[in-house]
């Protein structure tokens, strides 16, 4: 596939990373410009999210007075 280089906008072939999948990357295609001989990371079209996390239940401030009394209540 070609694309045009990041650094010098020269035409530059797309190939994939050969550490992507093996945990060595995060990028899966790399550029390499046939001009400038830069190699540079094309930018994944969709980047992994993290997972979400459970939802925190969110407190108020009466349950906050409580638990402080609670414990001077032992």
């Amino acid at each position: 596939m070609k694309t045009r280089c990041p650094h010098c906008g020269q035409p530059a072939v797309v190939r994939r990373n050969p550490f992507y999948g093996t945990g060595l990357a995060v990028h899966e295609h790399l550029v390499d410009c046939e001009k400038c001989l830069r190699v540079s990371f094309l930018p994944n079209a969709v980047d992994p999210a993290p997972a979400a996390a459970a939802p925190q239940r969110q407190k108020g401030v009466g349950s906050a007075i409580r638990t402080v009394f609670a414990r001077f209540a032992r």
